[in-house]
This record gives structure tokens, sequence and C-alpha cells, in this order.
């Protein structure tokens, strides 16, 4: 095998040829092929789009169109980082982060105990909690509160009545009554979806542990 354009000493690959295996005709076939024009500009090598799966394209699909009945391309998460890191610069906990969560469960605690699904005039003045001791309720607090829960709710029914302008009263009289009504307004809302694209007061159903939960979103 001559030596390499350098001069450099043999080495041990020098006794090998790679091209040992091919003939005068393959190397006159293969500088044919590389000699032909190209007309579109592409490479010659052929190449194959992957196919998506049925998987991403389930993920890719979420069921919202465009004016266009286009599917939106969905957008790319490129920050990894946890809520704590992006939004915690000092890194620490402040007292509100530890105590939220808490805050929750009581608050939800206290408002079963204080009867806040009564009016306001029917409320208990106090209430005794889990621990036996007894809260006095801050009637202008309450107060306060259930201005904002009024307007809320206002704001809630104008928008229920742009989708729904009639409101039909039924009574029902058993439990069986009750689901009944509920899976034929979850239906309905499933056809505002489809005709309108948007709807007002989706129950979400759950059951755990044979307990079940309701809660519109």
């Amino acid at each position: 095998m001559a030596s390499s354009p350098r001069g450099a000493a043999l080495d041990e690959y020098d006794d090998v040829d790679d091209f040992a295996e091919f003939t005068n005709e393959d190397f006159a076939s293969l500088d044919a092929q590389l000699l032909l024009p190209s007309t579109s500009g592409a490479p010659r090598v052929q190449i194959e789009l992957e196919k998506k799966s049925p998987d991403s394209a389930s993920n890719g699909c979420n069921g919202s169109h465009n004016a266009k009945g286009e599917v939106p391309a969905q957008p790319t998460v490129t920050d990894k980082r946890s809520p704590f890191q992006r939004f915690r610069k000092r890194s620490h906990f402040s007292v509100s982060d530890l105590v939220a969560p808490t805050w929750c469960e009581y608050q939800f605690d206290y408002g079963l105990r204080q009867k806040r699904h009564q009016k306001l005039e029917t409320r208990p003045d106090t209430f005794v909690t889990q621990k036996g001791k007894e809260l006095v309720v801050d009637k202008a607090v309450a107060i306060k509160r259930e201005a904002a829960l009024d307007k809320g709710k206002t704001i809630h029914k104008k928008l229920e009545q742009e989708i729904r302008a009639e409101t039909i009263f039924v009574d029902a009289a058993t439990k069986e009554e009750r689901w009944a009504l509920r899976i034929l307004d979850i239906t309905a809302c499933f056809d505002d979806l489809v005709r309108l694209g948007c709807a007002v007061s989706v129950i979400i159903c759950v059951i755990v542990s044979m307990l079940s939960c309701t809660r519109e979103a």
C-alpha cells in the first residue's frame, strides 16, 4: 500500500485495504452516480419522514381549533425548573408559603362548622373547633366576604345567561333523580361545547372509595 501523502511511516493499518472487495466495475458505477446532475437540488439519499405515533397525534390535538379549523400548535415548555426555583429568587420559603396549604384546610373546616352554606343572618355567632376551642365570628369580615361572593354570583349568572337564556327548574325528590339531573346537565354542557365552543358550570363528578364528589368548573 502506498505511503500517506505526508510521507509518514507505515502504521499497523497500512496493510488493510478497505476497498479490496470492490471491483473496477463497482468503482465505475459509483463514479457515474456521483457525476449525475441534481435537478431538484435535493439530496440523493432517500429520506423518509418518521410518522407520528397515535399517542403523539392524540396529545397534539386537544379538541380546540382556530377559525380556519386548524389545530393550534402546542406551547413548548422549555423551563424545567420547579415553581419554587422560578419564583423564589432568595431560595427560601416565606411564612405564607408554609402556612397557606394548612390554612386552606382550616378554612374549609371552619366554613363547615360555621355553616357558611346558610344565609348570613342564620349562621351562629360562634363555633367550636375540632380541638374544642370556641371561636367568635367577625361579622364585619363575614359581611365583606358575603358581598364579594354575591358579586361573583351575579357575574357568573350573566355569563350563564349568554349561553342559556332560559332557566328550567326541576324538583328532584330522590337521590337517583338528582344524579339523573347531573348527567343531563353534563350532556347539555357537552352540546354547548360542540355548538358554541364554550360552556358554563360544567359539573365534574368523581367517585373515590364509593364517596361521590361533585363540583362545577
